[in-house]
């Protein structure tokens, strides 16, 4: 694995520490140009190889990292004119890390298979804590024998990889796993507001909870949630609760496109993130 020359596309808040970690477990890393000079720099320090497009990326590469926002963006990535599907060479293998659709990542791997090329789609969880310490879980579809030839790639990113099958099946289990996160936020930070607003203390809200079967990763991490409200408040759409509902709404999506009804995540979807994860007012 060490002689692969990886790319990086996608430096926003978890591709950025994923790239960092690469370089620092001593990975060639080709990066593509961008506005937000900020980490094309930083990792350009640590080694990294800056060119143009997603396609001079991919030409450079044996193996491409895409964790850009959304399907939109992962078409520019992708199929543009100086696309990565434009550059990449015979016998290399795209990788996608953003949460998008089972049935994307399968219409993607159709189109590469006919340049020789294949696909994992391998979207993470931990959130930038994790990306930063190099401790995500990776959720991967596609050919076992491919993830088993990247492991090393995903080890120095993550400490959890699971294979769930076909491209694709990544794909659906994180979005399995975001709905049952962001029901859990919903209903956690109604019930803590209700706690609050009838006179209990949040820190004795918070302890409870952590040591009763109320507990979950969204109480044990209430600051970071309560961060990513603040995000948004500061961000909008752009921010990250702008990610969340456009990962409920792919959820959504793909569970009308297998015959399935969701209907708390729909009322989930609804949510005034205003009301959520409420801080006491002294």
């Amino acid at each position: 694995m060490e002689h692969k020359k990886v790319g990086f596309i996608g430096l926003g808040d978890m591709g950025r520490p994923m790239a960092r970690n690469l370089l620092k477990k001593g990975f060639r890393v080709t990066v593509c140009a961008h506005v937000n000079r900020a980490p094309i720099e930083e990792l350009k320090a640590l080694g990294a190889t800056e060119v143009k497009s997603p396609g001079e990326v991919a030409a450079a590469s044996d193996v491409v990292l895409s964790a850009v926002r959304d399907e939109p963006q992962t078409d520019r990535v992708m199929y543009s004119e100086s696309g990565v599907l434009q550059g990449i060479r015979k016998g290399s293998t795209i990788i996608i890390h953003s949460t998008i659709t089972p049935q994307y990542c399968q219409k993607l791997a159709a189109a590469a298979k006919e340049k020789g090329v294949s696909v994992l789609d391998a979207p993470v969880s931990g959130a930038k804590t994790a990306a930063e310490a190099g401790a995500l879980t990776f959720m991967i579809g596609g050919e076992q024998a491919a993830m088993e030839e990247f492991r090393p790639l995903f080890e120095a990113m993550g400490k959890n990889i699971f294979h769930l099958g076909a491209v694709g099946m990544g794909e659906v289990m994180k979005l399995v796993n975001n709905l049952v996160l962001f029901g859990n936020m919903a209903v956690a930070s109604e019930s803590v507001g209700m706690g609050l607003k009838a006179g209990v203390k949040l820190d004795r809200i918070l302890d409870v909870l952590k040591a009763s079967t109320g507990n979950s990763w969204v109480i044990g991490n209430w600051e970071t949630s309560t961060r990513l409200k603040r995000d948004w408040e500061q961000r909008g759409m752009a921010g990250t609760w702008g990610m969340i509902h456009k990962d409920l709404e792919t959820a959504l999506k793909t569970a009308r496109s297998v015959g399935v009804f969701l209907p708390i995540a729909g009322i989930v979807s609804q949510t005034d993130v205003s009301t959520l994860f409420p801080e006491p007012k002294d």
